[in-house]
């Protein structure tokens, strides 16, 4: 009976050992996860500012026809309407690219705090896994030692 304890024992830790792996594998794909989605959003977060310094320039650009279009003067008045128009459509890409931005920085930190959290939650588990492992040998220690001292005494009754 104390021998099939044992066994019992070492399975259960065993299986615990293997949980305590799976667990701590897991949390390094989340980690690791965490990592690419910071990596995408830094190269997410320079796509925005080049668009956005496409933007600026344009919108200088605009500026400047449309200065031109008021010195060619009445000759110049449909060309001073079109750079007014894009000088707009620029305004508007700017606003749109500032909202998406913050937007993606909104979720991708709301993300990152999310996963930090999951990596704690796991770090707490694996601990008392490793505790509920060292819980177990001993007490696998301490059948076996009562398996001897029983084997001992049978010894001497018998």
């Amino acid at each position: 009976m104390a021998e099939t304890s044992i066994q019992e024992i070492t399975s259960g830790t065993l299986s615990q050992i293997k949980k305590l792996t799976n667990i701590n594998q897991t949390a390094l794909n989340i980690k690791d996860l965490s990592d690419s989605v910071k990596n995408s959003s830094n190269e997410v977060e320079k796509e925005m500012r080049f668009i956005t310094n496409i933007a600026e320039q344009t919108n200088f650009l605009a500026k400047n026809a449309s200065i031109e279009a008021s010195r060619a003067g009445k000759y110049g008045r449909k060309f001073a309407v079109v750079a007014d128009k894009v000088r707009k459509l620029i305004e508007e890409s700017k606003i749109v690219v500032g909202s998406s931005s913050e937007k993606i920085l909104f979720s991708i930190e709301e993300l990152n705090s999310s996963a930090e959290k999951q990596i704690a939650s796991i770090e707490e588990i694996a601990v008392t896994y490793n505790r509920l492992i060292k819980l177990s040998e001993k007490l696998k220690t301490g059948l076996t030692e009562e398996h001897k001292i029983n084997k001992t005494i049978q010894k001497i009754y018998l």
